[in-house]
């Protein structure tokens, strides 16, 4: 028979005084048996009326060993709650396209790479060498390697021993540099050098040849630099007596003009002379 206040069936013996056949009886009856209290609070606190378990009502105490499946979960040994096994996660695990940007830790980006603020990945670009276009990494065409002639001269030898040219040949017969080239041009990113090779002599061994290349932005002289010999012959090696690099100011006024000047001098005020020919000024990048 059923107990009022309860909706489980109560089967068993009864106590002395409790009578099963005088009809229902109340769960707080103090003469109700001991036994069938115990169970019915138990079941009552577990399930619901229709037999079912209540939620969070199981505890890790309670739970079988059996229940981590000893890959992937496991179960503590003092505590007995379940918890993810060491390494126990594999792409077996993972469904495809699972682990979105919002999920990359931060420390992921290596060399080469950034994390944008939204947690996806990108390549890092300096914006002057390489940089993003629409969805395609593209080199700039101002960073690539370039070596630009901005002048040159040629002439030919009027003599057999190629001392003495017929044309185009800058002469300087005292101690004064004196301007003998001149050339004007633009300002480009990664430029970096300007320099000049030239054949050059002078007529006296005992005096040396001088050579300067100077460089100006605008009005302002941003670098120079010399060069000199004692040869009195063009050499026929191929190789150039004046050789001379000027940096390019770096950072610079992208845009702005530069003037290259290449001016020469004897060192002697009278009766030597000072020669140069096949001369060429180039801008290069490195």
């Amino acid at each position: 028979m059923s107990r009022v206040g309860t909706t489980y069936l109560n089967l068993g013996t009864y106590e002395q005084n409790e009578h099963p056949g005088a009809g229902s009886q109340s769960v707080d009856n103090d003469n109700l048996n001991g036994n069938w209290k115990k169970i019915d609070t138990a079941i009552g606190a577990a399930h619901n009326a229709d037999g079912s378990h209540k939620a969070a009502v199981i505890h890790s105490d309670d739970l079988n060993s059996d229940v981590a499946d000893g890959s992937t979960l496991e179960q503590d040994s003092s505590t007995k709650k379940l918890k993810i096994k060491a390494d126990g996660i594999t792409g077996a695990q993972i469904g495809d396209d699972i682990i979105g940007k919002e999920h990359i830790k931060s420390d992921v980006a290596g060399t080469g790479l950034d994390q944008d603020s939204d947690g996806s990945l990108k390549v890092h670009v300096d914006a002057a060498t390489i940089d993003i276009e629409t969805d395609a990494l593209v080199v700039q065409k101002d960073a690539l390697p370039f070596d630009i002639q901005i002048f040159s001269s040629a002439c030919y030898a009027g003599t057999a021993t190629a001392n003495t040219p017929t044309d185009l040949t800058w002469k300087q017969s005292d101690n004064v540099y004196t301007q003998k080239i001149k050339c004007y041009f633009s300002h480009k990113t990664h430029m970096a050098y300007v320099k000049l090779k030239a054949a050059v002599k002078t007529s006296n061994a005992s005096y040396n040849w001088y050579v300067k290349l100077l460089l100006y932005e605008g009005i302002s002289l941003v670098g120079s630099s010399t060069d000199n010999g004692a040869n009195t012959t063009y050499g026929d090696n191929g190789v150039p007596e004046c050789e001379i690099s000027v940096a390019v100011p770096v950072p610079g006024s992208v845009g702005a003009t530069l003037t290259a000047i290449v001016e020469l001098m004897a060192n002697k005020s009278t009766g030597v002379d000072a020669e140069m020919q096949n001369a060429v000024l180039t801008v290069t990048s490195t």
